[in-house]
Parts: C-alpha cells; sequence; structure tokens
C-alpha cells in the first residue's frame, strides 16, 4: 500500500439472490484499508429478505437491503439491486461484487492503491475521466473438464479477465467492478467541464431526485438501465457504453482479484442463451456498437425453412436441409482447425487459442497425438458448436422480439463487444473467411431450391 495515502469515500454493493450467509461473510470480512475507513457493505437480497442473512448486520459495516418495494415484481433484476445498493451508498466510489465469488484477501487494498496511484494527494488531475476500475475474476473449474476447455475456446472467460490484458479496457463484467458514483463535493466545475451539462451546486454535491441537471450527470455512468433484461449479461456493457460516450475511461486493476466457480453445463448453455439474448437489446439501444455480418448457422437454418415452407419440400427436407448445413459447418470446422491451432499470433489472448498441449486433452488422451487431434475435432464440432448455438439461438430471439417491438432489424447484425478496440484480422485471414462465408451462404441458398426441384 501506498504510504501517506488520501482518504477516499468508497463503498461495497453486493446484489444476491441466494442469499447464501457463508459465501457473503467471506466478502463481508474482507480486511479494509485504512485509507476506506467509513467503508460500508450494502447486500442487496432481490427479494425478500432472509432470517438469515439479517444475521450478518452484527457486522456495523453491513447494511441489508431488498429490491422488495411492494410495487415490483420479483426478482427484480440483478439492475435493480445494483442501483438499489448505489441510491442507499453515500460515498464516491462504490465496488461491486457478485455475492458467489472467492476475493482475494488484499482485494481493497488492491484498489485502494489505484486509486492512491492514480490520484494520490492531487485530486484534481484527471478526476473527471476515470469512471471506474476493472478487477479480474477468474473462473475456475476442474483443470480436466472437456467443458472448461470448450468454455476458454468459445471465448465466454476473456471479459472477466480482460483487466490483465488492456490498460483501458472497454468494459468489464460487475463481478468484480468498482465504478465512481459521483464527483468529490469541492469539485462541482469538473463535472461541468467533463459532461458538459450545467448544475446547481448550492450545497456542492446534489443528492436530491429533483435537482436536475446534475443528478442527470451523475446517474448517466452509475445507473444501470433496468429495461434490459432482468436475468442480465448486458447491464454492465451498457454502463461502460454509456459512460465512454461521455469521454470516460475504464482502468484496469490486474491485481484486485476473485475467484468465481465455473458453472456446470446447465450454467453454461444458460448463460450463452442469456448473453446473447440480452446482447439483442444491447444493440438495439447503441446500433452504432454493431455491423452487418455473414449470416450464422441459425439465420441461414431459418431462411433455409422459409425458403422450404414456401417451395412445399416438407418436413423431410427440413431434416435434410439442417444436417446439410451441419455437415458443411463440420467441413468448415475441419478446414480451419489447423489455421486455429498454429496461424492465430495475431490474437492477443493466448490463453483462448486452441492448443493440443491443454490439460484436458491430455488428462482425456495421454500421450497420444492422433486422440488429441480427434477430441479437440469432438470438441470443436460437439461441444463448442451446441454451445455456439446457444449464443446464436439468443440472438435469434433477440432479433425477432426487437422486430415485434418496432425497433431496427437485428439480423445479420453483431454487436462489437470490443467497442472498436479490436485489431483487425490479418489481409490473408480476412480474405479467407469472406470467401468461405460467400460460399457457404450461397450453397445454403441453394439447399432448398434444389430439395423444391
Amino acid at each position: 500500500m501506498v504510504t501517506g495515502a488520501s482518504l477516499f469515500h468508497v463503498d461495497v454493493v453486493v446484489p444476491t439472490l441466494r442469499a447464501n450467509v457463508e459465501t457473503l461473510r467471506r466478502i463481508v470480512s474482507l480486511p479494509v484499508p485504512p485509507s476506506f475507513e467509513s467503508l460500508r457493505y450494502y447486500l442487496v437480497v432481490d427479494g425478500s429478505h432472509s432470517a438469515n442473512i439479517v444475521s450478518l448486520s452484527d457486522n456495523q459495516r453491513v447494511t441489508v437491503l431488498s429490491t422488495d418495494n411492494g410495487q415490483r415484481s420479483l426478482p427484480a433484476g440483478a439492475s435493480c439491486a445494483r442501483n438499489t445498493g448505489i441510491a442507499a451508498s453515500s460515498a464516491e466510489w462504490v465496488v461491486l461484487l457478485d455475492d458467489d465469488v472467492y476475493p482475494h484477501p488484499d482485494l481493497l487494498y488492491q484498489y485502494a492503491q489505484q486509486l492512491e496511484l492514480a490520484f494520490g494527494s492531487c485530486r484534481q488531475q484527471n478526476v473527471a475521466h476515470i469512471f471506474g476500475f476493472a478487477g479480474v475474476t477468474e473462473l475456475v473449474g476442474s483443470p480436466t473438464s472437456l467443458w472448461a476447455e470448450t468454455v476458454r475456446l468459445c471465448g465466454m472467460t476473456v471479459n472477466f479477465r480482460i483487466a490483465a490484458l488492456m490498460r483501458n479496457p472497454p468494459w468489464s463484467p460487475t463481478a468484480n467492478l468498482m465504478i465512481r458514483i459521483r464527483h468529490p463535493a469541492e469539485q462541482p466545475e469538473l463535472v461541468e467541464e467533463s459532461l458538459g451539462c450545467r448544475a446547481r451546486h448550492s450545497d456542492g454535491l446534489v443528492d436530491d431526485p429533483e435537482a436536475g441537471p446534475l443528478l442527470a450527470a451523475r446517474l448517466a455512468w452509475c445507473h444501470f438501465d433496468e429495461s434490459l433484461p432482468k436475468s442480465g449479461g448486458g447491464e454492465d456493457v451498457d454502463l461502460c457504453v454509456r459512460a465512454q460516450a461521455q469521454g470516460l475511461v475504464l482502468v484496469a486493476a490486474p491485481l484486485a482479484r476473485v475467484t468465481h466457480p465455473l458453472w456446470g453445463v446447465k450454467g453454461i448453455l444458460m448463460r450463452a442463451l442469456r448473453w446473447s439474448y440480452a446482447g439483442g437489446a444491447i444493440m438495439a439501444k447503441h446500433p452504432h456498437h454493431s455491423s452487418l455480418h455473414f449470416p450464422n448457422f441459425m439465420e441461414r437454418l431459418l431462411l433455409c425453412l422459409g425458403m422450404q415452407a414456401v417451395l412445399l419440400t416438407g418436413p423431410a427436407g427440413a431434416l435434410l436441409t439442417a444436417a446439410l448445413l451441419y455437415l458443411a459447418f463440420v467441413l468448415l470446422a475441419l478446414v480451419s482447425l489447423p489455421s486455429r491451432i498454429y496461424s492465430a499470433p495475431w490474437q492477443e489472448d493466448v490463453e483462448s487459442r486452441y492448443s493440443l498441449h491443454s490439460k484436458p486433452l491430455a488428462a482425456c488422451c495421454g500421450a497420444s497425438w492422433p486422440a488429441r487431434v480427434l477430441s479437440l475435432v469432438l470438441v470443436h464440432c460437439g461441444l463448442l458448436f451446441l454451445v455456439d448455438m446457444c449464443f446464436q439461438l439468443g440472438s435469434l430471439l433477440a432479433a425477432i422480439v426487437h422486430v415485434k417491438r418496432g425497433f431496427k432489424c437485428l439480423f445479420c447484425r453483431r454487436f462489437d463487444y470490443t467497442c472498436g478496440t479490436q485489431e483487425h484480422l490479418p489481409f490473408n485471414l480476412a480474405v479467407t473467411g469472406y470467401m468461405t462465408h460467400t460460399v457457404t451462404c450461397i450453397g445454403a441458398l441453394a439447399i432448398p431450391v434444389l430439395l423444391g426441384y
């Protein structure tokens, strides 16, 4: 910890649906750095209070809240729970944690060090431009699990440790994230300068809900959108995108770490479905971060089935179409597999590359290289395909729902979760990808036509 540290007003907000006392006790028992002397924990139960969780209130730093106000349906969702905790906090900064993480003992000390390094005794410097610090969440599963390998390969874990990869990540999950919820009362002019708004400053910081402009400016980056799906998966992206639109930046805190158990098979598939469905809502809200792409497997299948309905090829034709499309996917997977193993040095995230040396393959196949290759093919064409289908199904459902609601068509559109920070593919790989997608799209459209004749 940096000596001579300034005092920072920080609270911790933990939304919980499970209300598991033992897991929450790990969080509220964290050592508190001297510079966080006024820290409080806000445990927000998404529903009615559990009798057990109230026992944590014996800790003078702990306040137990609930999203149950007698008017909204429960559960109210992760966004509502976090907003409840943020509204109750009087701090300048809030650390957001999931209720099932295992925080490292020095978590709060690492965040304190980041604040000291960023601001130190001179709180004027860059105070208006940093809206948060992103910690690292390590997803820990069985080192020999092929499902853990699948999650790694499909990129579901990348953003949880993005703070270890980028100095200024575009966004970070709320499993371990510190955000600024208000500016210091003594510097209201910096709020005007950074957000381009006029505000009344009779009392410095305005907390009155009727205060108007300053409150609206404050909520521009610290309020989670409760109109997004309650199941979660997009509110953290939306928060960071809105903050960046105001010229604010997120800074990595790679040593502020928590550990999170890797989900089970059902959890993996459900998260793929939920996250992609929420991604559709984000895309409708921030269309400037989306772009047109070639249709994916689900969109091609839907298009082919629509053509077959017109051509009256029958159920047998539909099944044959799905089988042929999957066969095309397998062939493309086999063709692209060598490049995913050997020709991916352009990927910054080394851990998400395909490797024949991974522990799960070694545990399943031993030293046999042919067996490892076969297992990797099966993972790529089986488990990875299944997870990818859940992602695509969620996106397809979101597109259909938003079309019904009158929003812009989301078919064949993809949200850029890197917010423009990802490097472009090498030219040869980009050309190969375009040619492959063009051929497969033409082939997919030809299937129902040929079956119709």
